[in-house]
């Protein structure tokens, strides 16, 4: 590409969000990174138990100010005119500091400026509500992922958003026998579930963790079937189960591929909130590019995301919830899994193309 592009992202490798919204589009020579963290100070920090990260967060977000005020400042002495500065989320997490306000000012003068996001961050404290209002104002672009998100950004400021779902090309060239034929190959015998996800969203695993042991439980009194929940994030999952059997993984790019290349099912539970309707599904859309029938809570983008052929969804309300039925569906016939696992697949490449992604933002850094 002819214009110099540089993204601020949270930490390459470790960090879903940064490498999925914008990472995987762009060859690597082709971008300046510039990290919040390191991928070692990623990993220790949330790894913290909640009592820690209170006695160690001002140490952790000095790091992050020191670190985010250096690439601010090299961007605002490199960038030239037409130059492209992406930024993922925030990069001044909480507090808006004045330098950094002056920095990403003078850099907008120049270069244009895309602000990608894909949580509710203000509901989080993420962010913090004056860096909110400052890169809705000095952003040329507002990329999220989905109509929510869209309507937290200032009426004045709209015009700028785009509405991209976040989606993985990790799968594209993959065949669907390719992907089903090992599956099918385990299916009498064992059903792997696979759930991926960052330590935050840990609490709405745990809450089905009963119901999910309860499935296993039929699973195997009625069908002689084993069930396996390989859970991929950056914390494990520390649960008491008597039939359940738990896997834990350290989420890196390439666990999470390979977690969804060996499940049968994907799974999302979520409560219902300001925080979850913000979020935009993209981990049952790295299912439906595995080629995975999923199980999932009814809240926010989840809806768009799931039809009737490829999933199903159940109650945010646990104890209105019918996990057990929902996933059983998906267990004891071979050929209505086949068609389902090809039906998920169908609904990636209708409306979470990767190919489609990746040209609309190489279209956007172009422009």
């Amino acid at each position: 590409m002819s214009k110099r592009i540089s993204t601020f992202i949270n930490a390459r490798g470790v960090c879903p969000s940064g490498y999925y919204r914008i990472l995987q589009f762009f060859e690597p020579d082709e971008l300046k990174v510039h990290q919040l963290m390191t991928p070692r100070h990623f990993r220790w920090w949330h790894k913290r138990s909640a009592s820690q990260k209170r006695l160690l967060a001002p140490f952790h977000f000095f790091l992050i100010i020191l670190r985010t005020m250096w690439g601010l400042a090299m961007e605002s002495l490199r960038s030239s005119q037409g130059d492209v500065v992406i930024i993922s989320r925030t990069v001044s997490p909480r507090l808006l500091l004045p330098t950094h306000r002056w920095l990403l000012t003078r850099i907008a003068r120049r270069a244009i400026v895309i602000w990608d996001f894909d949580d509710n961050m203000l509901d989080q404290g993420i962010i913090s509500r004056a860096e909110h209002d400052l890169l809705s104002a000095v952003s040329h672009r507002i990329v999220v992922t989905h109509q929510f998100l869209a309507d937290t950004i200032a009426p004045e400021y709209r015009a700028k958003v785009a509405v991209l779902p976040t989606t993985d090309g990790s799968m594209c060239n993959d065949t669907n026998d390719e992907l089903l034929e090992p599956r099918l190959q385990s299916y009498d015998s064992e059903i792997r579930l696979v759930w991926l996800g960052t330590a935050g969203n840990l609490v709405f695993l745990r809450s089905i963790i009963a119901q999910l042991d309860r499935c296993a439980d039929e699973l195997l009194r009625t069908y002689q079937k084993r069930l396996t929940l390989h859970v991929v994030c950056n914390q494990k999952l520390l649960c008491a189960t008597s039939t359940l059997h738990i896997v834990n993984t350290d989420w890196t790019h390439e666990a999470g591929i390979q977690a969804l290349r060996d499940a049968h099912i994907g799974i999302m539970p979520l409560a219902d909130n300001e925080f979850t309707r913000g979020k935009g599904g993209f981990k049952l859309i790295q299912c439906l590019a595995a080629a995975l029938p999923v199980v999932a809570s009814n809240v926010g983008f989840n809806t768009r995301v799931i039809n009737d052929r490829c999933g199903r969804l159940v109650s945010a309300d646990v104890a209105e919830a019918d996990w057990t039925t929902a996933i059983i569906t998906f267990c004891t016939d071979a050929e209505a899994y086949r068609a389902a696992a090809v039906a998920a697949r169908e609904q990636y490449f209708e409306r979470f193309n990767y190919n489609a992604a990746r040209q609309q933002w190489r279209s956007w850094v172009q422009e």
